[in-house]
């Protein structure tokens, strides 16, 4: 059953990236074993037929979600994805079924749905970490932009980094800080996502819109800071800096009033 949402709620919840559909292209939620099981026996195939691994990890309830699925399903570009990797479509249901899919490549949190992961099967190498949220906005995006976007991505493994000392510990504070706001993001998801079942079931969730849209600030700030945090690493570290510094940003609480 789609989303019942009032004209207001339903413009926040596009805006924040994500709303109904009444198709369901992701599969049945599964328990965390067999949710490993699923990630393996995908990495399993993929090796066998020479492909990359892809897990897209989205919601039937979120409309960027069901639009990505739709986008990949395309005549124009489906058997040129399908010649080169093996997609998995995996169901995060109300935000409760991330933790499981993402801690094996050390990704601490999803910031949109649907996030995209794409990975090497062979070394289980995840290949975009820098982009895992590109497709959050796919209702607005176009077979182009997939055709563009996956064909950056080869099976030859990057090579591994020669960071300095330096910019390693500086890297390493930005993971930590990644981490401390991803189990603040967790906290917040375990609030909602009960909220966007009753909204789904079509019952009323009282501040679910004040809350969603504080969330949705923090993540969206978030993935900002975080690349502008790197970034400023490693141009400390290319200009020689023996300690890094790092401004760390501080986020409202996402039961603040917005």
């Amino acid at each position: 059953m789609p989303l019942k949402l009032s004209i207001l709620m339903f413009a926040l919840f596009l805006a924040s990236g994500c709303t109904s559909q009444a198709t369901a292209p992701y599969p049945a939620t599964l328990p965390a074993a067999d949710a490993s099981a699923q990630m393996r026996d995908t990495r399993i195939s993929a090796t066998a037929d020479q492909k990359l691994a892809v897990y897209v990890l989205g919601g039937n309830w979120c409309h960027d979600s069901t639009d990505f699925a739709k986008l990949i399903e395309d005549p124009s570009v489906q058997p040129w994805l399908n010649d080169r990797f093996s997609i998995e479509m995996i169901n995060v249901g109300y935000l409760e079924h991330i933790r499981e899919y993402v801690e094996p490549y050390s990704v601490p949190i999803i910031y949109a749905t649907p996030t995209v992961m794409v990975v090497e099967p062979d070394t289980n190498t995840l290949l975009n970490r820098d982009s895992l949220s590109y497709w959050r906005s796919a209702s607005t995006m176009t077979t182009a932009d997939v055709r563009k976007y996956f064909e950056q991505f080869s099976s030859v493994i990057p090579p591994a980094n020669s960071y300095s000392p330096a910019l390693n510990d500086a890297l390493a504070r930005i993971d930590e800080f990644e981490n401390q706001q991803a189990e603040r993001i967790y906290q917040a998801y375990a609030v909602l996502g009960p909220m966007i079942a009753t909204l789904d079931a079509g019952e009323a969730a009282p501040d679910f819109e004040k809350h969603w849209v504080n969330l949705a600030k923090m993540r969206a700030a978030m993935g900002r800071d975080l690349a502008k945090l790197r970034e400023s690493a490693k141009r400390q570290d290319a200009q020689g800096v023996e300690k890094i510094s790092l401004d760390f940003p501080t986020y409202a609480r996402f039961i603040d009033a917005a």
